[in-house]
């Protein structure tokens, strides 16, 4: 062959080389998953239980499609080294140490060697009570692959904390007692804390980060690099959620890693904090995209409202805002972007919005 039909050839075949191999390399894209439950019963609040049969079904599934069941604590140190989160892997976590997931989930999790956590509420085991799992029960879960982490003492609400609480009172009272007790009956400190209810403000991220802790919430989507180490996201899973098709969805989604979020107020005032003030009803977010995730193809909604109004900017950008005011209380806009696998693209926002008599109330 010639020099110039060889050359001549590369330059023909070059472009389609190049885009199967950028093809290739979209494919792999990683992700991992945090679930959330709280009772494994057929009985207890609706909102937060799933039966064992369904729970049993989660566990087949994660097994059957090859996923990988990571410790927390291993999760933890790759995103404080900063590094790549291996792709299908989940990690599974229960809060508040029911008594229903020693009975229940831990048999099932024990048979198939899969690792978990417990965030406990110290303060409930102090006082033994009957709902909750004892402390030598939970040293049982420790001695066969869960770790225990921390949930608060009393299992307080962050955001209705007594105005003269400091955001440093709170942390001594809730979440450094809790470790405390926890390192006197578990023998150890893992430094990892989930919020209450999910609610967190800037103040206790502070005290979290300054202490080298790692939070989670219980706002939905896979987790990414770039997240806050102080507002990790969960899949929850209880009353309505968790039937196999949500739960394959959700299990194998991806994280928008490296996207920039603004929020405010309807006239464009910033926002920090998921509080909102009884006059921001339908607060706005601006997303700035990675650019393998077109702004085009997102698809936003808001609680209990369906589609949010949406707005492509320039700069792959997004505006996104709840069609009508928000309810008082907790709510959330959900964000997806569908993946050419066939995976899906997921975030959430967590917003708690003050009541007419400026108390944050909770549903």
């Amino acid at each position: 062959m010639k020099l110039n039909d060889f050359i001549n050839g590369l330059a023909y075949c070059l472009p389609a080389l190049i885009f199967s191999l950028l093809l290739g390399l979209a494919a792999k894209a990683q992700a991992l998953v945090i679930l959330q439950y709280h009772h494994i019963s057929d009985s207890g609040p609706a909102s937060t239980r799933i039966s064992p049969e369904r729970f049993i079904e989660h566990l087949d599934s994660i097994e059957a499609r090859g996923y990988t069941v990571m410790p927390l604590p291993e999760v933890a140190k790759l995103l404080r080294d900063g590094k790549v989160l291996p792709d299908k892997s989940v990690v599974l976590t229960f809060d508040d140490g029911y008594r229903s997931i020693f009975d229940k989930a831990y048999p099932e999790l024990q048979k198939r060697n899969m690792s978990f956590t417990v965030f406990v509420n110290s303060q409930a085991h102090d006082q033994n009570l009957a709902s909750h799992m004892s402390w030598d029960e939970l040293r049982t879960l420790a001695a066969n692959g869960a770790s225990i982490a921390n949930h608060s003492h009393s299992h307080a609400y962050v955001l209705r904390r007594d105005a003269k609480q400091s955001a440093a009172e709170f942390f001594r009272a809730e979440v450094a007692h809790a470790e405390k007790r926890i390192k006197e009956e578990i023998g150890y400190s893992l430094k990892l804390f989930a919020y209450p209810f999910g609610e967190y403000d800037s103040q206790i991220q502070a005290q979290l980060k300054q202490h080298n802790y790692l939070a989670f919430g219980q706002q939905s989507g896979a987790v990414a690099n770039s997240d806050s180490l102080q507002a990790l996201p969960r899949f929850p899973f209880g009353g309505n959620y968790g039937d196999n098709k949500d739960f394959m969805l959700k299990l194998s989604t991806l994280p928008f890693d490296n996207m920039k979020l603004e929020i405010s107020d309807e006239q464009g005032r910033p926002l920090k904090q998921m509080q909102l003030a009884l006059e921001v009803k339908k607060p706005v977010l601006t997303m700035s995209l990675p650019k393998n995730i077109p702004a085009e193809s997102l698809n936003c909604f808001a609680s209990m409202q369906g589609a949010a109004n949406m707005a492509v900017l320039k700069e792959n950008k997004l505006r996104v805002q709840a069609k009508n005011d928000i309810a008082i209380g907790r709510s959330r806009y959900n964000c997806t972007a569908r993946h050419q696998s066939g995976r899906f693209y997921w975030w959430s926002t967590t917003f708690v919005r003050r009541g007419q008599d400026g108390s944050w109330r909770h549903y």
